[in-house]
């Protein structure tokens, strides 16, 4: 062996020690199958304790409130302060604060007379699902690598716990039906035989049963209906041969690599079909990473992409993952692609031809493997011709195009859609869900709902909790819509031209703008009224020029 290999065998061994340990943090979804949440942080704990010769490890996992909080704690040494989750979180708040979010990446501090440093990392976006938090008496802790080892176990621990919450979810949803179902038929058996017992006159225990029928007939079908959205395709919910052609294009495209394109108008849906194709994949069990290109500062693409190094800029504290190099081995959705800027427009196509990028301020080539699907309700012809769009990445984006249709094209949707729709907000809301009539799903097939299914969901929540019990107000709800909205119910026959139909469309922003006093976001805002995304109002501004002096 030469001198330059001795000098670097403690580099390859220290490389393949931190390689093992990442295919064992990456494996562990694959354990947690069906697991439940406290298995799976008592796993990850062990595996992290181990893996690092930690002193202490300690998870805090957010429930379903945020005071409903499930601590555990994994020490090295048993009988001391670091063994009780209790005094540790004290002296975490003490140290650090009550607020996870505003935590420093790295504390060191004295407990019980020992120097020891401390690495909070959050568990999800600003650690809503909750934080992991690390400790070493070890003066080098943590290297970068023990960084990189704790970001990824992290990451796993958080896949895992939502695929846990989501089966326990689903599994609540089943038994409620369940139960609600064997509630209302034996409350209707009784009503039955005390009709029997009560009524002697033929005329009227043959309206009373004809009466009684059609109540049992309209139940079971909206029981029905709540359960076929239950178990619907991934949350696309709807029988229609428009929305079946979409889910057949699912299936055919799941099982492949092949990058997707999905385009459609705002609210129909494209993050659902997106996650959906994940989900039936060669990938699924791998991340799925979404970034809303519509949300991300334009200084701060490149960074947000492909990440960067300490130093790099000003703020560049610490090196720092990009979304590609998260969703490495699995998915990345990048939502609305139309925003990405020409310049980092070449970037990624180098991504999509060659695998390869580099970290913003290093010169150090990284590979990738990850399958694309892009998304946009935007028309990628028209930014091709006004040069706001590469030809070229058109291209290699859309080798497997879908086009998802407005909820104006599958009307006979709307029905499951809103049945759909009145169950989830009551359970989130906890209320005894109303019945969805024939009168009011009819009412609601009048409607264009250009804000399509997000404009339908927001409509029926307001029915919903305007109904405080009673009969669902679907029609109080409707006329809550943005002004001018509601003459659309009488157009449901007229056709418009493309230009009459843009112009309706400018007024209706112009009008929303000016209800809102020229505020875009938060509450209140243009957007909130017309029941879109604010980044996606702002497109429609920008392709109308509509000027607007105030946005927040």
């Amino acid at each position: 062996m030469n001198t330059e290999s001795r000098a670097t065998y403690p580099e390859v061994k220290s490389l393949k020690a931190c390689i093992n340990d990442l295919i064992g943090v990456v494996a562990l979804p694959a354990i947690w199958v069906t697991g439940e949440p406290s298995n799976i942080v008592e796993t990850l704990l062990g595996v992290v304790l181990r893996m690092l010769s930690l002193d202490f490890v300690y998870a805090c996992v957010i429930g379903e409130t945020e005071h409903a909080a499930n601590e555990t704690l994994l020490a090295a040494e048993p009988n001391t302060l670091t063994s009780r989750p209790g005094q540790v979180r004290e002296w975490l708040n003490q140290c650090l604060g009550h607020d996870v979010r505003r935590w420093p990446p790295l504390l060191r501090s004295t407990m019980e007379g020992r120097e020891i440093s401390v690495v909070p990392v959050p568990l999800g976006v600003h650690g809503q699902i909750g934080v992991l938090v690390a400790g070493s008496c070890r003066v080098q802790f943590p290297t970068q690598t023990e960084r990189l080892l704790l970001s990824v176990a992290a990451n796993q621990g958080v896949i895992g716990l939502q695929e846990a919450r989501l089966l326990s979810e689903q599994k609540r949803v089943a038994n409620e039906l369940d139960r609600r179902v064997a509630q209302r038929t034996e409350e209707l058996a009784i009503a039955n035989e005390e009709l029997r017992r009560e009524i002697v006159e033929r005329r009227r225990v043959e309206e009373a049963l004809r009466a009684l029928q059609q109540q049992l007939e309209s139940h079971n079908a909206y029981l029905k209906e709540e359960v076929d959205s239950a178990l619907s395709f991934g949350g696309l919910v709807g029988r229609s041969g428009a929305l079946r052609r979409v889910l057949q294009q699912v299936e055919d495209v799941a099982s492949t690599d092949a990058t997707v394109l999905i385009t459609g108008e705002s609210g129909t849906g494209k993050g659902l079909v997106a996650r959906e194709i994940h989900r039936r994949g060669l990938r699924s069990q791998r991340p799925f990473v979404r970034v809303n290109c519509g949300a991300v500062p334009r200084e701060m693409f490149e960074s947000e992409f492909f990440g960067h190094v300490r130093g790099a800029f000003t703020g560049a504290v610490r090196d720092r993952p990009g979304r590609f190099q998260i969703a490495n081995g699995g998915t990345i959705f990048l939502d609305e692609i139309a925003e990405l800027p020409l310049d980092l427009q070449s970037k990624l196509l180098r991504v999509l031809q060659e695998g390869e990028y580099e970290r913003v301020g290093d010169d150090v080539t990284r590979k990738v493997d990850v399958r694309v699907i892009a998304a946009t309700n935007q028309n990628l012809a028209e930014a091709i011709r006004s040069h706001r769009f590469r030809e070229d990445l058109f291209y290699r984006l859309n080798v497997f195009p879908i086009q998802l249709p407005p909820l104006r094209a599958r009307r006979d949707d709307i029905p499951l859609l809103a049945a759909h729709a009145v169950a989830e907000v009551a359970t989130r809301l906890r209320i005894q869900p109303s019945a969805l009539t024939q009168a009011d799903a009819a009412r609601l097939q009048e409607y264009d709902w250009p804000g399509n299914v997000r404009e339908l969901n927001n409509v029926i929540e307001r029915a919903v909790i305007l109904s405080k019990g009673a009969r669902l107000r679907v029609d109080t709800a409707i006329a809550d819509l943005p002004a001018g909205a509601t003459s659309m119910l009488d157009m449901a026959e007229v056709i418009l031209t493309d230009h009459e139909f843009r112009e309706r469309e400018r007024a209706n922003l112009v009008k929303a703008l000016e209800r809102a006093q020229g505020r875009i976001y938060g509450e209140g805002g243009a957007a909130e009224l017309l029941g879109i995304n604010p980044t996606t109002l702002a497109s429609r501004l920008r392709a109308y020029r509509i000027r607007t002096a105030k946005t927040r």
